[in-house]
């Protein structure tokens, strides 16, 4: 398979699960077992034939009064034709201007502790594995293993009660929406500090696993037996095939680190896409949340698929057995 099918394969994939993803959360709201109209109305003054009529206008309104199929059908035809993700019913405001709003809260936090924790785990991770139980090795895994053991809102309101006793001012327990996220970048230092000492620990410990075993490996022993200094076995040969694991330990990492990140935007108070879902939850309002498990869906599939393509490209292994895989 050449590298252009392969693209358009993971690009069909990618479609495929959007499709998926939103036709689940569609079909879950939809049989949840309440009825959002009659909480929306609940402090609805008058009898019950006005009571009926102003349900049957809400849902109208809503666009409740079709069927949940044709819902399905419309909200991609607006995204596809118009780009919009809907109306947010709670607030009348467009959902993509909410969403673009609150990814970037999001991206500030997790973007920067990306940049940070993933070739700080790629050094750690070496280091470790070509020092192989070493005090350095042993007092890396104890201590990854006790930072990644504490859930990130226990570890986040631990960390803000101790800079206000320490006096740090980079905690707010109210972040500003209306603020631009750029204007004051202090408050966003303690949630990616969180972010990169429990996510440096999680993919430290996947890349010192898959180092430790290529340096098993017999191309390993041979290029020891020629002679080869240490440093040029790990960085010429063991890292090079080490690279697709550690793009896979990216891949697999990043949904796992976005969303402890949504869970660190409620505790420290910074208004991303997080705390807009978990608002969103609370109020009823559908449309933010199948907007967002769109939005969240086709960001994690785009890592995946980005993934996918990047270890075909570079590994030949790979290559052989997609091709192998067609041929059969």
């Amino acid at each position: 398979m050449r590298i252009g099918e392969f693209i358009v394969y993971r690009i069909w994939a990618l479609i495929m699960q959007l499709l998926g993803a939103v036709a689940l959360i569609f079909a879950l709201v939809e049989y949840l077992p309440y009825d959002p109209t009659l909480l929306f109305l609940f402090t609805f003054r008058g009898n019950d034939e006005e009571r009926t009529i102003a349900l049957k206008k809400l849902r109208h309104d809503l666009g409740l009064d079709v069927p949940v199929f044709q819902r399905y059908i419309n909200f991609f035809v607006a995204l596809f034709t118009e780009g919009s993700l809907g109306t947010s019913w709670s607030t009348g405001a467009e959902i993509s201007d909410m969403f673009i709003r609150a990814m970037t809260y999001s991206f500030i936090t997790f973007g920067v502790a990306f940049l940070i924790y993933t070739p700080l785990a790629l050094v750690l991770g070496i280091i470790a594995a070509s020092h192989k139980d070493s005090i350095f090795d042993y007092m890396m895994r104890v201590l990854t293993t006790l930072v990644y053991s504490v859930p990130p809102i226990i570890l986040g309101l631990w960390v803000i009660i101790y800079s206000i006793e320490s006096k740090w001012e980079l905690a707010p327990l109210s972040f500003d929406a209306r603020v631009d996220p750029f204007s004051d970048l202090k408050y966003f230092f303690l949630p990616i500090l969180i972010t990169v000492l429990i996510y440096t620990g999680f993919q430290f410990r996947l890349i010192r696993i898959h180092i430790l075993d290529v340096l098993r490996s017999n191309y390993i022993r041979t290029a020891r037996a020629k002679g080869l200094p240490e440093r040029k076995v790990i960085m010429k040969h063991a890292l090079r095939n080490t690279l697709p694991h550690f793009f896979t330990t990216i891949a697999v990492t990043f949904p796992i680190a976005f969303s402890g990140v949504v869970g660190l935007e409620i505790v420290f108070g910074i208004p991303g896409a997080g705390v807009l879902m978990v608002n969103s939850a609370l109020a009823f309002d559908w449309p933010v949340l199948i907007a967002g498990t769109a939005v969240f869906t086709t960001i994690n599939a785009i890592v995946l698929a980005i993934n996918d393509v990047i270890i075909y490209v570079i590994s030949p292994k790979q290559r052989n057995s997609v091709f192998a895989n067609k041929v059969r």
